[in-house]
Order: structure tokens, then sequence, then C-alpha cells
């Protein structure tokens, strides 16, 4: 018989027309079909059911006429992506056959996925597939089939291929792995099957890591878009990145639904000085953040970047004309943080939206698979995109919500939604999203996936909880709520102790100060959009919306004593004339910084910057604060006086002020206006003695002038030479 050879001789084309099949096509048979046997021939039958889980199919088919000498048959069961997986039953021929094709034995085509009860769950569709390559004149005809459930597994849980190295260095990623037997189906869900570690550094520190199941992707170059390919073995894995030399212990424990138990140490060498990579929220001034702690420095970081949510933005591409970016995943990425990096920038903000890199979206969009179950294409993503900017410099801050998911009216994404019950899910309101007991627990399952998997790398700046979340259907006490739970759980969860944030839209005067007063939320973010009205006088521009936003003294966000963070910005919500946006993306990050703010704001529109070359913003304020330290009990944002059209303000802690001033005109507007002279007030009652005043100039990040003052006391005022768009100055006492 020759059908051996058949499954290696057309396994290609088999997989090429099932997954031709799969999009539609006509290569797919109907299960009621009459099939016309005759070589060379590959057939591929359709058989609806139940396929997810399913561990063997039954079938009864009958071969009228002559069959084929090599005709074989097979299973075949895939996903919605179309991931194949096939098991080889064996020859065929004529009469009727009553098959019993165990799928515990499929192998993938197409792809190195690992086949398991967790790749078994996730599959929707399958059926049989004939082939030979000998003529014959025969017709097949499926009378009958079943899936029966892949079986429970009544032998002992064990632990295989465990695996670990024995020394890491500090600030490095050390990673554990195990295969669980029996694997779970739903390897996302704790109560099902969990991998926990206790540990314990050598300075007697003790927290939690979790482990987390992946799936081996294979990110290759598709075109205009980036393939995930699964790629090997199904894992359990477990990350820690020590901060401290010495020994490292842990007690890891696995346990499975029923009562299945397994525990075991680990003994870990760490090599190398104290080395701890993370962003915190600084202890000594808890306006800013701050990298290392741990590891005794708590070095002043003040990032400046972009809101680079997702690959591409519609929006820009109709307000500003751009071009749309091919939606390349990590491949987009790199170029991006590439060009970012070399202009002096070092923080993006990244959206988990269903368009970029969600983890759980509704299964008739690509690579997902419903409520629960994870895309690891895009988990593989992640990973990727925190290495790219890690190698570039660059952090990441990441978002788990977008507010069209759960909104009523804007951007609504509620109808895709897999908690929606209208695609399947249990919930018939978006507001329910944040009340319901079975939501929680599965917002519970992502918070407890992501933390396993990325919160040890230094490339995560903070966790932000929502995108302008004052526009999603929850409001007042369940808001307050929600986020009182969820900042507490996702703290709980980082063993490593980054911010924990939420977002507002419009500005400074949006959030609700009940959610951002709470503990838990250690940074608050919000919008800084221009109203589309001014108010009568000279032009009020970025820098006093900036300025209002932490010192207003009755609603300020000083009042909260926390890190604030623009995070959108940049014209009106809706665009606005290039001329003005560019002037606000230049302008930005200097009226954060004489206001307070804790990072540089994050312009919205980064097609906008990409495409128009203005990554150059960043590098100027950058080489300003080289070697500066905004931190200090003392320290706080001052207006100074000036002349009518013109904007300054200063940051001042004592012995130290760092000043800018900018023209109205071109703030307001973008427009150039003809250079001309001014004056600062930086008091009216200074104390007398010698200063430096150093200008500088902040389109190109110099220092343009430095001169000694000796002042005698009282007003001081600083004569600001001929400028068309902005200055700063750093003023100190020897």
């Amino acid at each position: 018989m020759r059908w051996g050879a058949g499954p290696g001789m057309w396994a290609g084309r088999i997989i090429a027309l099932g997954l031709a099949a799969i999009a539609g096509l006509s290569a797919l048979e109907p299960a009621t079909a009459a099939i016309r046997l005759g070589g060379p021939l590959v057939r591929v039958i359709d058989l609806p059911g139940a396929w997810a889980g399913a561990g063997r199919l039954r079938a009864t088919v009958v071969v009228d006429g002559v069959a084929p000498a090599d005709l074989g048959i097979g299973a075949w069961t895939a996903d919605a992506q179309g991931r194949w997986f096939q098991a080889i039953h064996g020859p065929l021929g004529s009469g009727t056959a009553a098959l019993a094709i165990d799928l515990r034995r499929a192998r993938p085509e197409g792809h190195q996925g690992d086949w398991t009860p967790a790749a078994a769950a996730e599959m929707d569709r399958g059926g049989l597939f004939a082939w030979g390559i000998a003529p014959g004149d025969a017709i097949l005809r499926v009378v009958d089939w079943t899936m029966d459930p892949w079986p429970a597994d009544s032998a002992a849980p064990v632990l295989r291929d465990t695996v670990w190295p024995a020394r890491v260095a500090t600030g490095e990623r050390w990673e554990l792995a195990v295969r669980p037997d029996p694997y779970p189906a739903d390897p996302y869900d704790p109560a099902v099957f969990r991998l926990d570690a206790r540990v314990t550094a050598p300075d007697g520190t003790v927290f939690d890591c979790a482990g987390f199941h992946d799936e081996p992707q294979r990110l290759e170059e598709g075109g205009d878009r980036e393939l995930a390919i699964p790629d090997g073995p199904h894992r359990f894995r477990l990350r820690l990145r020590p901060w401290l030399p010495g020994t490292w212990r842990l007690a890891v424990t696995a346990r499975w639904a029923g009562g299945g138990e397994r525990r075991f140490p680990v003994e870990l060498a760490v090599d190398g000085p104290p080395r701890d990579r993370i962003v915190r929220v600084d202890a000594r001034d808890p306006r800013f953040l701050s990298v290392g702690a741990r590891s005794g420095t708590a070095a002043f970081v003040w990032p400046v970047g972009m809101n680079l949510r997702s690959v591409n933005d519609t929006r820009s591409a109709d307000v500003f004309k751009t071009r749309l970016t091919p939606d390349r995943g990590t491949l987009a990425y790199r170029a991006y943080l590439d060009r970012l990096a070399a202009g002096g920038g070092d923080v993006i903000e990244v959206w988990m939206s269903a368009w970029n890199l969600a983890l759980e979206w509704s299964p008739g969009w690509p690579g997902f698979h419903g409520a629960g179950r994870y895309h690891q294409g895009n988990a593989a993503r992640i990973d990727r995109l925190l290495d790219e900017a890690d190698a570039r410099g660059v952090r990441v801050l990441l978002v788990l919500n977008n507010h069209g998911q759960t909104s009523p009216k804007t951007d609504r994404e509620w109808p895709y939604h897999p908690y929606n019950r209208a695609v399947g899910g249990w919930l018939d309101k978006p507001e329910e999203w944040f009340s319901d007991d079975r939501a929680w627990a599965m917002q519970e399952r992502v918070r407890r996936y992501l933390s396993a998997r990325i919160a040890d790398h230094p490339a995560l700046i903070g966790w932000k909880l929502w995108s302008e979340v004052n526009l999603t259907a929850a409001k007042g006490d369940l808001l307050v709520e929600w986020h009182r739970r969820a900042s507490e759980a996702m703290a709980a969860r980082d063993p490593y102790g980054r911010f924990v944030c939420t977002h507002w839209s419009n500005d400074w005067t949006t959030p609700d100060r009940r959610v951002a007063a709470l503990p838990g939320i250690t940074l608050v973010g919000i919008d800084a959009y221009r109203r589309s009205r001014e108010r009568p006088g000279p032009p009020q521009g970025l820098a006093d919306l900036f300025l209002a936003g932490t010192t207003d003294p009755a609603k300020g966000l000083q009042l909260l004593a926390k890190p604030v963070w623009v995070q959108e910005y940049g014209g009106w919500w809706n665009g606005g004339n290039p001329d003005q946006v560019d002037a606000e993306l230049r302008a930005g990050p200097w009226a954060a910084l004489v206001s307070g703010y804790a990072a540089g704001p994050l312009l919205w529109w980064y097609e906008f910057v990409d495409q128009g070359d203005r990554y150059g913003a960043y590098a100027p304020v950058r080489a300003f604060l080289a070697g500066e330290d905004l931190r200090g009990a003392d320290a706080r944002p001052v207006r100074l006086e000036c002349g009518e059209m013109r904007f300054a303000a200063a940051w001042t802690r004592p012995g130290r002020l760092l000043g800018w001033i900018a023209d109205r005109r071109w703030l307001a507007t973008g427009a150039r206006v003809d250079p001309s002279a001014d004056e600062v007030v930086i008091g009216r009652d200074v104390a007398p003695g010698s200063m430096v005043l150093e200008w500088w100039d902040p389109v190109v990040g110099t220092p343009a002038a430095r001169q000694a003052i000796d002042h005698p006391g009282g007003p001081l005022r600083l004569p600001v030479a001929p400028f068309a768009t902005h200055r700063a100055w750093k003023l100190h006492r020897p």
C-alpha cells in the first residue's frame, strides 16, 4: 500500500486547502456531499459540531465503487484563525467503515504549535480529509459523526520538563519553565491550574510571583502586516528580575483543580552590584518619578515622548492628511522607536486595544478566542515591544482598557465586546462591566496574567487602567468603587511596585477628585486639549492650561500630592491647524517642566510627528534637564511677570530656578512673530547675593549665554534678548 506516503506528500496541499476552506472558499466539502474519489485527490470535508475540546472523532463513512488503492483518511480540526491540526487514521477501502480517530494524536500543519487540551479548547471546526494518488472510481459519503470530549487524565498530576538557570546577573530576567501534566484546558483560569512562587530576597524581602501560560510565537514579516505563527511547546513560565546580589530562594507551588499539588524549592545565585531599573513614584517627593530605589539610588527621571497608542490613526489622516501607517505590529513599532530615541524621546503610551495589543476580545476578530482566552500573538508582541523599547532606552506606559470598550456613545466598541450578551457574553449593558462579579473575576485574570508575564520588565513604566475613563458608561460611586478595587488589585499583582494610574479626557478640570484621591491611584493622567473658544484678552494657550492644572488654589491637581501626567494633548480634541500643533509639540515639554508635571506631555498626533520628521522637539528639553533634579519639599511652580503678549513661569527650589518664556501668539496659533525683547521679573523681594544666569536656546537645546549677577536685593529683573518663539534659562546661587 502506498497510502503511508500520503501525509508527507500531500500535507502541504491539505493545509492549503484547509486554510482556503476556513476563509470561506469552495475547497471545503459539506458533510452531506457525495464526494467522488479518483486519484490524484485531496478532499477536505467539513463536519459541523462541538469541536472545542474534542478528543476523538467517531464517524461512519461509506465508499461505493472502486476506491483508489492508496486511499487514506484522517481527521482535522482548526480554530477561527486557521490554526490547523490533523490526525492520520490510515487506509480506507470500499464499503462501510466505522472510524474512531484519536484527536489527541493530532499534529500541527503549517506551523509548529503545540497540541494540548488548551489548544483543543480553542478549536471551532473540523472534519475529515481523504487523499490518494492511484486512480479509482468511487463515491465517499459520511453517514454520521460525533465528537467525544478530551478524556480526563486519571494519573496523578506531575510537572515535566522543569528547567531554570542556576545563576543570573542582577537586573536581568530569570525564568523557570515547566509543563504541567495534565495540561489545563483553560490555562488562564487559576482555579483550573496555577503556578505560584513565594520569593525571598537576600535582604529578607518576601513577595509572591505568579506563573503564566505561554504558547511561543514566531513573529514574521508578512508584507503589510506582521504574522504570529505558533512555534513551540506550551509551557507555564515564572519570571523574576532580581535586583540584589546573593541567594534568592523560591518556594514554587503548582495546583490543579481537584486537589492535585506539587511543591519544590529553588535556590538562585545572583551576581553583580545592586541593580534596580524599575521606575516608581518617588518616596521623597511623591509628585515625581525615580528609578532604582531598591538598589539605593532613587535617581530622578522625567520622561519625554509621545502617545503611540497603536500603529496608525485614521483621525490623523483626516485632520493632517498623513498617510495611514501599515499595521505591521512590532515591525512598525520598531521603526517608530528608532526615530523617537534618535530624536531624544524616551517614553511612549501604548493601548491594549482590539485593533492593537489586547489579549481578550470577540472571536470574530483576528487572533481572538473570546472571553477568558488570550491572544497569544499579541502577548508575544507585548514582550517584543518591551524588549525593543528597552534596547533603545524607551519606556512604555501600558493602557489596559480604552474608553470605547465600555462607552455608550464615544468610539463605541461595546457591540463587539466579548462580555456583551449580543456576541456570546453575559452582560446586557456596558456599565455592568464595572459591577458584575463575573466580569470582575475575568478582569482579575487579565491582571494576573499581565503581571506574571511582564511586571519584571524595566521598560514597563506603569499600569494605566483606563484611557479617558469619564467617556465610559461608569459614573459616580460605581466608578469610584471599581477604581478602588482595581487599583489595589493591580498593585497587589505587581511585586515591583510601579505606579497605577487612570486617565480623564478634556483637561485638568475633568478628573473625579474622589477617584484621583484614592490611595491605589498613585499617578493621575489627564488630557490638555484646548477649548475651541478663547477668553477675551491676550491669547490663552497651552502653557496657561498646564500651569493652572498644578497651581489653581481651589481645584489644582497639586492638592492631591501625586504625580500628574498629561497623556494626551495637541490642539483641540479633534485636531487643529498644523502650525499650532507643531508649536504645542515643541512648547509642551517646557510648559510641563515649569508647571511641575511628572513627565513631558504625550502628543496624540504621532503620525504628524513621524511623517513630518518632528522628533527634534524632545532632545532640547532632555539636554536642559541633564543633571537637574526637580524634587524637593520646597520646590514649586511660579508664574512670572513679563510682557502682556508673553507667558513666563519657572520651577523653583531653594537656590535654583528653571525658567521658560514663550510668545503667546506662537503658543496659540503657531504663527511666527517678529523677534522682540522682553523682561522677566523673578520676584519683588529677592535676597541679595551672587547668582549665575544661563540662557538656553530651547530649539536646539544648548546654552546660549552665561553671566554672573551680583544682586543687591529687592526686585530681580532679567532682560530677555529678542526672540520669536520661546527661550529658557537656569538661575542659581553658586
